[in-house]
């Protein structure tokens, strides 16, 4: 991990700790080396297995424990999705935007409670890679999916690659890197159907550029948000993205 010395620097040491089993989820070192770290960053990858190995172990326990202790909390791809208050757990592997709309009930479609108790994320279902792999529609389907199982689920909140959202204890935050953060919120849910696709959702949505704010507590700003619409599984608009 030089890198970290040489990029980003102020660390007196560095661990990574590869933990892909529930046995290794519970054991007692490796619960100790993170409850005493300053700063746990997941790696990307599967975020099934977080959702498989980690969830209800010592292991969380033991990060939710540094995080109160104000130990830095963050993650990249797979491991920024498992910080929300929904994750799509992808154990049946990823889904596409097409595929979501064209049915929101696809097997793939594996959504779960969160794997930590991040209270800025709690409201919100995460999304990654957003704008280079064409997330906007999965994302709006997720967010109906989260919201019909857990009603305090009010956001969704897509990060485009090379880029990052920088939140503080008060939810209070901006955006860096080299392209956006996306903000959604359905203004019109639709009754969602097995095999059918998705038909009436509409949404209010808001792109927050590199260097700009964005709070978690009230993330879609004071600025008129833009609108999207879902039509018989199309989304308009079809480019909802930041230029």
């Amino acid at each position: 991990q030089d890198y970290l010395y040489r990029e980003i620097g102020g660390f007196d040491s560095v661990e990574t700790l590869r933990v892909d089993t529930r046995a290794l989820a519970e054991d007692a070192w490796v619960a100790d080396r993170v409850r005493h770290a300053e700063l746990v960053y997941m790696a990307g990858g599967d975020q099934g297995r977080y959702v498989d190995a980690w969830t209800g172990t010592r292991l969380a326990a033991a990060v939710e424990e540094a995080r109160r202790s104000g130990a830095i909390l963050g993650g990249t791809s797979a491991g920024q999705m498992i910080l929300g208050g929904v994750v799509f757990a992808a154990r049946q592997g990823s889904i596409t935007s097409a595929e979501a709309l064209r049915d929101p009930f696809d097997p793939a479609l594996d959504l779960v409670p969160s794997v930590f108790a991040l209270p800025s994320a709690q409201g919100f279902v995460l999304d990654t890679h957003f704008g280079a792999r064409d997330r906007f529609g999965r994302l709006l389907v997720f967010l109906a999916r989260a919201r019909a199982a857990q009603p305090a689920i009010t956001y969704g909140l897509g990060v485009d690659e090379a880029t990052a959202v920088l939140v503080e204890p008060d939810g209070s935050g901006r955006v860096v890197g080299s392209g956006a953060a996306y903000v959604v919120r359905l203004t019109r849910e639709a009754t969602l159907v097995a095999g059918r696709p998705v038909d009436g959702l509409a949404a209010e949505y808001r792109a927050v550029l590199a260097g700009e704010a964005l709070s978690l507590a009230t993330p879609l700003g004071a600025m008129p948000p833009s609108v999207a619409v879902i039509r018989a599984g199309v989304l308009d608009p079809a480019d909802p993205y930041a230029p």
